[in-house]
Order: C-alpha cells, then sequence, then structure tokens
C-alpha cells in the first residue's frame, strides 16, 4: 500500500499529465467539503497545489500551507518534501525565482535524508527546467545530464527520452546545434520504440525539434512541430502548454513577415499567462507583441509595452530578457528620430547582455549603439564599435553546422527505414513457416527469389547511398569555399571605408565621392564572385587592378604595380578561386609597403603541365613584420587563403599550396600554386 501511495505522490512531481485541469481541481475542492481522514485531506491539498500553479498559483499557496501544517503535524517527511517542492512551483510561476529555488532546496534536502533518489531525480529534472526557463542554460544542462545517468541506471526509458529531450533543447540554445540534434534524436528513437506517437511526452520532444528549427530558419518545418505539439496539448486542456505553442508560432510567422497571424498568437498566449498569473511568460508576450506593433511602425504603443516588461524583468533579475528590452525600445526610440535617448538604452542593453553572457544580444546591441552613435555625429567612435560587432558576429556564425545536422538527420531517417524494412522481412518468414508443410516447393522458390531481391535492393541501395554521400561533401565542400570567400569581403570593406572616412572628415568632398564610386563598382564585383567557384584570369587581373587603383589613391600613390602574364596562358579560359590574391597584395600595401618611400609590387603568372603558378612580389620590409604589427589581419588573410586551399584540395583533389619567402635583401616573394583548370 506505501509503495502505491508513493508512486502516486511522485507523479505529482512529473509535469505531465492529461486530464483537464479545471475538472480535477472542482473534483478536489468538492471532496475537501466532506469529512475525510487526514491523510487523505493532506494528498488532496497536495494535488491541488499541484495543479493551482497552472491557472491560480496563489490559491495553490495557500492549499499548500494546510498541507504543510498537516504533513507536519503527521511528521511524514514524504509528503512535507514534496508540499516544499509544489510550493517552489507555484512561487516559481508568480516569478518569484528566489523563493521558488529556496523551497526546492528545502525538498531535495528531505529526500535526500529519507533516501527517496526517485523522488530527487524528478526534482533535479524539474529545478533543470526552472533554470531553463529562465535562460541560465549552462546549469540547466549541468543538472539535466547529471541526472541522466540516474535514469539510465533505473532503465526508465521514458524519463531518459524526456532527458535526451531536455538536454537536446539546452545545447540548442548554447549553440551546440549538432549536440543538439543527436541528443533529440536519441529521445525521439526511445519513444517510437515504445509507440508513444501522439502523446504529450512526444509532444514535447516536437516543441524541441521546432525551436531548433527554428533556430536554423527553417521556419516550415519549425511551424509543423510546433502546430502537432499544440493540437496534442489542446485535447488535454493543457493551458501553459498551449500558451508556449502559441507564442512558438507567433515567432514562426513573424520571421515570415506574416504579422497579423503573429499577433493574433501571441496575443492568444498573454491570455492565458495573464490568466494564470504567469509574469515571467507575461513579460515575453508582451515584449513580442511590442516588437510587433514596432514593425507596424506603432512606435509609441511598442515603447509602452517595452516598459511594462523591463519593469518585470528587473524584479525577475532576468538580465538576457532585459538586454532584449531595452535593445528593442531603442530601436523604436531610433525609429522615431530619438537617437540620443536610443544610444543611453543601447548602452543599458549592451551592460545587461554582457551581465548574461550573451555574445547574441551583445553583438546586437553594439550594433544599435553603433548606429545611434554615428547618427549623432561621432563616425570614429561609431565605427570602432560596429568592427567590434561584426568580430563577434563571426565568431557566432563561422561554423558550418547545418550541413553536419542533416547528415545526422539523414542517418535517423536511414536507421528507422531500416527498422521497417527488417520488421517487414520477419513477418513475410513468420508466414512462410507456416505455411511450410503444405507450400515447400513454393516456400524455396519464395526464399531464393526473396534473397535474389533482397541482394539487388542491398547493392542497389549502397550504390545509391554511396552516391548520396558523395554528392553531400560535394555540397559541403562548395559551402565552405562560399563562406570562405565571403569572410574576406567584411575585412576589404571596412579597410575601404576607414579611408572613405578619412577624406570625409578632410572635408575632401570630390575624393570621397570619386572613391566611394569606385568602391561601389569594387563591392558590385566582389558580391558577384562570391557566388562563383571559378573565374577567369582575365577577371581576376581586372578586379586586382581595381583594387590597387583604389590603394593608390589612398596612398596618395607612393607605389606602383605591373602584371605580367605567360605568352602559352589565355587568361580568357584560364580559371582560378576569386580573390585568392587580393589577401597577399593588401598584406604588402598595408604592412610591407608602409615604411618605403616608394614601393613597388609585381605580380606575374606561369604556366605548367598541370599547374598554374602565380608569383608576387615587393620591395617592402618583410614578411615577419607583416605578422607580427597586425596579428588580426593575418587571421582574415592568410589563414581564409590556407582553409580555402585545402577545402580545394579536397575538393578537386589537387596539390595547391603557398608560400612566403623573405628575399635576401628587401622585400617579400609569395608564389602560390594552383590547379590548372581551363574552360574550354
Amino acid at each position: 500500500m506505501k509503495s502505491i501511495y508513493v508512486t502516486i505522490i511522485l507523479l505529482l512531481l512529473n509535469i505531465h499529465f492529461s486530464f483537464s485541469q479545471q475538472k480535477i481541481i472542482d473534483s478536489l475542492e468538492l471532496q475537501l467539503e466532506n469529512p475525510t481522514n487526514g491523510k487523505t485531506k493532506l494528498y488532496n491539498l497536495l494535488k491541488l497545489g499541484f495543479y493551482y500553479q497552472y491557472s491560480n498559483p496563489k490559491k495553490g499557496l495557500v492549499r499548500l500551507k494546510e498541507a504543510e501544517e498537516l504533513a507536519m503535524k503527521n511528521k511524514d517527511s514524504f509528503m512535507l518534501a514534496t508540499v516544499y517542492y509544489n510550493k517552489g512551483s507555484n512561487n516559481f510561476r508568480l516569478g518569484r525565482d528566489s523563493i521558488a529555488f529556496e523551497f526546492h532546496d528545502k525538498a531535495g534536502k528531505i529526500y535526500k535524508v529519507i533516501d527517496s533518489i526517485r523522488a530527487f531525480t524528478i526534482l533535479s529534472k524539474n529545478t533543470a527546467k526552472l533554470f531553463s526557463l529562465r535562460k541560465k542554460h549552462k546549469k540547466a544542462l549541468e543538472k539535466y545530464q547529471n541526472i541522466q545517468d540516474v535514469f539510465i541506471e533505473q532503465k526508465d526509458t521514458i524519463h531518459m527520452a524526456l532527458t535526451y529531450g531536455a538536454i537536446g533543447n539546452e545545447k540548442m540554445y548554447l549553440g551546440n546545434y549538432t549536440g543538439s540534434m543527436e541528443s533529440l534524436l536519441k529521445g525521439i528513437k526511445l519513444l517510437d520504440e515504445m509507440n508513444l506517437q501522439g502523446t504529450e511526452d512526444y509532444a514535447e520532444i516536437q516543441v524541441y525539434m521546432g525551436l531548433l528549427y527554428y533556430k536554423l530558419g527553417k521556419y516550415d518545418d519549425a511551424l509543423m512541430f510546433h502546430q502537432k505539439s499544440l493540437n496534442t496539448f489542446k485535447k488535454s486542456n493543457m493551458q501553459d502548454f498551449m500558451a508556449h505553442q502559441y507564442n512558438n508560432i507567433g515567432n514562426i510567422h513573424f520571421q515570415k513577415e506574416n504579422f497579423t497571424e503573429a499577433l493574433k498568437n501571441y496575443k492568444a498566449a498573454y491570455n492565458i499567462h495573464k490568466k494564470n498569473q504567469n509574469l515571467n511568460s507575461m513579460a515575453s508576450a508582451m515584449n513580442n507583441i511590442g516588437i510587433i506593433n514596432s514593425r507596424l511602425k506603432k512606435h509609441s504603443i511598442a515603447i509602452a509595452y517595452y516598459d511594462s516588461v523591463i519593469v518585470i524583468n528587473k524584479k525577475l533579475k532576468s538580465y538576457g530578457s532585459l538586454a532584449e528590452n531595452y535593445n528593442n525600445k531603442a530601436i523604436s526610440l531610433l525609429k522615431k528620430n530619438n537617437a540620443k535617448e536610443a544610444e543611453k538604452y543601447f548602452d543599458s542593453s549592451l551592460v545587461y547582455a554582457e551581465n548574461a553572457g550573451d555574445k547574441l544580444k551583445i553583438h546586437e546591441a553594439k550594433r544599435g549603439l553603433s548606429e545611434a552613435t554615428s547618427l549623432l555625429g561621432n563616425y570614429r567612435e561609431a565605427f570602432k564599435i560596429l568592427e567590434e560587432a561584426v568580430i563577434i558576429k563571426d565568431e557566432l556564425f563561422s561554423n558550418d553546422k547545418k550541413e553536419e545536422l542533416a547528415v545526422q538527420k539523414a542517418q535517423y531517417e536511414f536507421d528507422k527505414e531500416k527498422a521497417v524494412i527488417e520488421a517487414t522481412f520477419k513477418k513475410d518468414q513468420e508466414i512462410q513457416q507456416a505455411n511450410i508443410e503444405k507450400q515447400v516447393f513454393i516456400r524455396n522458390l519464395s526464399i531464393g527469389a526473396g534473397i535474389f531481391v533482397i541482394g539487388l535492393l542491398s547493392i542497389g541501395f549502397i550504390l545509391w547511398r554511396k552516391k548520396r554521400e558523395a554528392n553531400y561533401n560535394a555540397q559541403l565542400s562548395s559551402s565552405q569555399l562560399q563562406s570562405l570567400r565571403a569572410q574576406m569581403n567584411p575585412h576589404f570593406i571596412f579597410n575601404t571605408l576607414n579611408s572613405i572616412n578619412d577624406y570625409v572628415l578632410k572635408n575632401d568632398k570630390q575624393k570621397a565621392s570619386n572613391y566611394l564610386t569606385q568602391f561601389s563598382i569594387m563591392v558590385r564585383r566582389i558580391l558577384e564572385n562570391t557566388e562563383e567557384e571559378e573565374v577567369s584570369l582575365a577577371e581576376e587581373i581586372e578586379f586586382l587592378k581595381s583594387y590597387v587603383a583604389l590603394e593608390q589613391k589612398r596612398s596618395q600613390h607612393n607605389f606602383t604595380f605591373n602584371v605580367e602574364v605567360d605568352q602559352n596562358i589565355n587568361p580568357e579560359i584560364t580559371l582560378l578561386p576569386p580573390s585568392l590574391l587580393q589577401p597577399f597584395i593588401e598584406n604588402s600595401i598595408w604592412h610591407g609597403l608602409s615604411a618605403v618611400k616608394q614601393g613597388h609590387i609585381s605580380l606575374s603568372f606561369s604556366r605548367g603541365k598541370r599547374n598554374l603558378v602565380c608569383m608576387i612580389e615587393d620591395n617592402g620590409t618583410g614578411f615577419q613584420s607583416t605578422e607580427s604589427k597586425n596579428p588580426l589581419h593575418k587571421s582574415f588573410g592568410l589563414e581564409n587563403v590556407k582553409n580555402r586551399l585545402r577545402l580545394l584540395n579536397k575538393s578537386k583533389k589537387s596539390n595547391a599550396k603557398f608560400e612566403i619567402k623573405n628575399q635576401e635583401e628587401i622585400g617579400v616573394k609569395v608564389i602560390v600554386t594552383l590547379p590548372l583548370i581551363l574552360d574550354e
């Protein structure tokens, strides 16, 4: 009897339930009106405290106060710990985080004393969820990983699956998209094996999958997962879960610029959270409604919403949310042409983002601060802040993670198909075995034909899979090459903008205008070439001459430049990767020739049997001093070239490379060896 009693209480610790909350609450309240023994009344009060957290947390705390007094009177430690846990959950719903975690700590200490490992583990799991809801994802991930070991040891498959889902969710928020997909697929696979599709547990992992696809920009897939989850939660009338799905669906419609649908879903989420007095979720929904009004150019209404949200999040001490709220308000102020006030709020957003350790929000705050500072006329400071923002953005988005996720998802789909094939084959064998005495000849013929067909299918499948993997690897290399080609563009653009800025500061309008015109032509050419794997040698030489001409204007022609092409090379049909040589020439101009009165750079092309040899020579101060002067430049330039050549060798199976040699007397020689590619 005691084990049944404990099991029921444990169910209260787990937040997944399928019945209408209001019907349960009404039934429990009715039972309290009738005389009952102490244990039954305590149990009913505890259940009321649990269910009220989703609709009326304040009333839930009243019932739990009665339950606490009964548990202490009965000296029931297990029930007292469970009361403390539920008091924590109700306080959390009211936005009282510090009080909530204090009650959870009290519950955990009692569970440890009475050696209730199972209850302590589930308590820890739900505490981790509270950390996640407050965007403390590192703490949440650490707790989930610790308790997963307990669930594995206990062979608790459902909690293992759900914890894998939760781990995947935390990894997603921490930027580990590959690890996120891996954990989510583990959870889905466990639930598939138990045939739990269509349950609330399955819906929870579908929510996480929707969030991950949203992060990856695959909005239609994300919408599908969230809509399925919403339908499941509606059947069980799980109001709080429904509200979160309305919010997620609103986010997707917002990204698709369907603002009417987005606003409708955000308001649906807000109405549920307001009814449940969930301050944190109310703040999130109000922030989203403010953003929509800003997009609809109703900036005064938007600012009013942001001000209300800021008040709530200050009470909750939610630094990440405050960073977003201040940033959103600053954007609306900018759109109202109030740059001075906007600068102040961008600065506050940056402070909160740094306290939260959120690099994305730091990037957004710096980008906005740069724009506001520029509008106030402090161009040099604005440019400096913008450079810092770009560096942070490069750190956040440099890795090509989407392709890795596609591979893992494809592997999961393959495993599912394989399992279906094996199950079908096993069923066929059983049918054949049942008829073995009557159909010996047919059985033998069927088995022989089946083996032959399966052999053909297996061979075909293996060949198809190898072809698919080869195509994928080629696409991956191409995607990575394109990403690396694009990386040099911001670096070159910022250097050039700095030069234009100097002309503006000197009030030389004509030179600034001429320089800007040439620069716009260069930018167009860069953007066109970024999408191309190769360009002709003639186009690349024209690009380099244009670039050098810009640099000569900037440096007032303190160096000369010439290009020589071997007679046995046809520049119109000889191909090479675009902008590959530009970083070496830029290195020579900005560093090697910076201390030389009259510099010179020569570029020559010669042809081998299978190679195109490019040689760059200058009379500068040498390569060693170039590296030491600006290590950041090296990371954008030479490391970029190294990675591009590595990927080029992988895709073309070539031996492309470069060598840098200091000349015996003065200057640097760079030799770049590329595969000879001809456009016949």
